[in-house]
């Protein structure tokens, strides 16, 4: 079946590639997203979406402002600064290419930003709210050519293609987004889903009107300060701390993702109450927001939630029973003072949910898991920004969950501080310090951590990055953490240590990384608060060393990677090699890649990412023996209008089955096929 696929794919390939393209801005997306970090799952594909969202609809970066800089994922506010700067010093950008020019922005951030923002005079209306106008439109369909378990029992109450729509209405001070999806299992225009698609998402975003900053009514996400009391946006993670300074602003954005959490659903604008000079101001951020959520009913107590269910999932009957289940509605308000370099904001968020929650709290690790209807976080965020160093942080006050008799119902404290120095034009080193009390508890708080939702856990970070070595970055981090109460996988007080050293050369056509992370986790008891490098530890040693070569030449471009992982506390160890090839040209473009992969378990599984149609870059897991192919072809059917198609193989060597429950293929291989339009006008 498999070789029918490629076979048919490589005859149409000749009448395919006679067709026009525009340049592949999203890939160029994808790899600086990837050379800059390694974020985990949901982070980086929210970062990845909200890039692609802006590239898909590009704006001038001549008429951008300092919020509309900062926006952009990965971009800090010394970078916006320096942009704003270049600009009052030589007036417009002629050409996005002019951004080179900046010290302060190094290749990594030009490539991001030359794919969300174009160069072009800013005429004397500029302002109109319908100037400049951008649409696009994406479709894309997903066509697997196997049957999981759960279609042969009968158990998904759906078909199993999966699809969506996205649609964009860029102007000058206006956005509107809509998109409609529908995943595999999920009915179409039937059953539960009489309307169509299974999740439907929009909203409508005004700038700049009057003391109106902002106005965004739909869905939308809100990030405060380091993100304790709300984050709904992307975390920074390790290596993205190295480059990117966590901003102290609260922020709005329309929610353009298919995620079906992490979003609210409303009203929320930001308001200018009162500007002395372009560099003082005082402003409102305030949002109302009522929606539903997925819940599973609790087993013990009638009427209350045991679980919260973000997965979006609606394709079993129990999963369409959890669809719905409860209520949230949410309001909160930041007021924000500026006077550069010093801004400092007062922030409050209150949840309430129409029924309580109750989590099961048998296991030790989920004692003091949230558990009530209303929630109320208060924080302090606050920043100064010099051009030398910087500084920013949040302190966070929540409701206090309790477990024992004798602990009584108050107050939690959470606070995040990160510093920045430029103590030499070549040499950068970063420290942030978190305390999450093991009692706090934020329902909407996203923030840097081992875990997300900022509690139990008090650490201390350290980076250094230098470009003294011309065309080299050098880059380096060590991160300890304490974590008082058990948590998963542990059942007492635990200590993690993560150290990470990476080296990047780029020149010309030719770029190259190599990275090596060790990372140990271990129950206090077992040892000192120092890392072992061994296997005599209670807990879990990790050694993982990354290596990646891409290099173009004319047409062509290749890229190959090395991953190897050993564990030295279960003797379990992986590696992984993939090699690519692709050719681009102003007609089309064809990307192959060939990945074979082999580990001893499911311990040392590896993770990957490769080349893929337009919001479709995810990361792949991979563990036990087999072959991974990718390959990706897109054209131009007409001016402005793209169309890509996919096909991915993985086969394994060593089992006859892949995945278990419903999700279970009864076959050692799995073939995925990708079809996209993608219309811009």
């Amino acid at each position: 079946m498999n070789r029918h696929i490629l076979t048919l794919l490589f005859i149409l390939l000749p009448s395919i590639l006679a067709a026009q393209e525009d340049s592949d801005v999203f890939q160029d997306v994808y790899n600086s997203l990837s050379d800059l970090d390694d974020f985990d799952e949901e982070g980086w594909t929210e970062a990845y979406d909200n890039l692609t969202a802006m590239a898909q609809t590009p704006q001038n970066i001549n008429a951008a402002t300092f919020d509309d800089l900062v926006s952009v994922p990965l971009l800090t506010e010394e970078q916006a600064l320096a942009i704003l700067h270049y600009r009052s010093l030589y007036g417009d950008l002629h050409s996005i290419s002019e951004l080179s020019l900046i010290t302060a922005l190094d290749p990594p951030r030009c490539r991001i930003l030359s794919t969300v923002f174009y160069a072009r005079p800013v005429e004397g209306n500029a302002k109109g709210i319908l100037k400049y106008p951008k649409n696009s439109l994406i479709m894309t369909l997903a066509v697997p050519t196997y049957e999981r378990k759960g279609f042969s029992e009968g158990k998904y109450i759906g078909d199993k293609l999966s699809h969506s729509i996205r649609y964009q209405l860029k102007t000058n001070r206006l956005h509107i987004g809509l998109t409609a999806a529908k995943d595999a299992g999920e009915p179409f225009f039937r059953g539960t889903n009489r309307k169509g698609w299974d999740f439907y998402t929009g909203f409508a975003r005004l700038k700049n009107t009057g003391i109106m900053k902002d106005l965004v009514i739909g869905h939308y996400q809100v990030s405060m300060g380091m993100g304790l009391v709300i984050n709904n946006g992307y975390r920074l993670s390790r290596t993205s701390l190295l480059t990117t300074q966590p901003s102290s602003k609260t922020s709005l954005r329309g929610h353009t993702s298919k995620q079906e959490s992490n979003y609210l659903q409303g009203v929320a604008s930001t308001l200018e109450l009162w500007r002395g000079n372009p560099t003082r101001d005082l402003s409102l951020t305030a949002f109302l927001s009522a929606k539903s959520l997925d819940a599973a009913m609790s087993d013990t107590h009638p009427g209350a939630i045991s679980t919260i269910i973000t997965n979006g999932y609606h394709r079993t009957v129990t999963e369409t029973e959890r669809r719905n289940a409860t209520s949230q509605t949410v309001a909160g308000g930041s007021l924000v003072y500026t006077s550069l370099p010093l801004r400092i904001g007062l922030n409050i968020v209150h949840t309430h949910l129409g029924d309580s929650l109750i989590p099961s709290k048998k296991q030790l690790y989920r004692r003091y898991y949230p558990e009530g209807k209303d929630f109320t976080d208060v924080s302090l965020s606050y920043s100064l920004t010099t051009p030398k160093l910087q500084f920013s942080g949040e302190t966070a006050l929540g409701k206090a969950s309790t477990y024992q008799e004798q602990e009584k119902a108050g107050i939690a404290v959470a606070t995040a501080n990160a510093l920045r120095w430029l103590f030499h034009p070549q040499w950068t080193a970063f420290a942030l310090h978190r305390y999450y009390g093991y009692r706090h508890t934020s329902l909407l708080g996203r923030s840097f951590g081992d875990v997300s939702n900022c509690q139990n856990e008090n650490g201390i970070y350290a980076g250094v990055t230098t470009t003294a070595v011309r065309n080299l970055t050098l880059s380096a981090y060590l991160d300890c953490a304490y974590h008082p109460w058990a948590r998963y996988g542990y059942q007492s007080s635990s200590r993690s240590w993560d150290t990470y050293l990476s080296a990047a050369y780029e020149r010309k056509s030719l770029s190259a990384t190599i990275r090596y992370r060790y990372r140990e986790q271990a129950i206090t008891a077992s040892g000192t608060a120092f890392p072992q490098f061994s296997s005599n530890i209670d807990g879990t040693a990790q050694h993982t060393l990354r290596s990646t070569v891409r290099y173009s030449f004319g047409h062509f471009l290749s890229a190959s990677q090395l991953q190897g992982t050993f564990l030295p506390t279960s003797d379990d160890w992986g590696y992984l090699i993939s090699e690519g090839l692709g050719f681009q040209s102003g007609r089309w473009s064809l990307w192959l890649s060939l990945t074979y992969f082999h580990t001893s378990d499911y311990i040392s599984r590896l993770y990957m990412t490769d080349r893929s149609i337009t919001y479709g870059a995810t990361s792949c897991m991979l563990y036990g023996q087999g072959l991974r192919t990718n390959l990706l072809t897109k054209f131009s059917i007409a001016k402005g209008l793209q169309a890509s198609v996919r096909c991915n193989i993985l086969h394994y060597f060593d089992r006859d089955h892949i995945s278990s429950s419903y999700q279970q293929i009864d076959s050692s291989s799995q073939t995925d096929l990708y079809f996209q339009l993608n219309w811009k006008f």
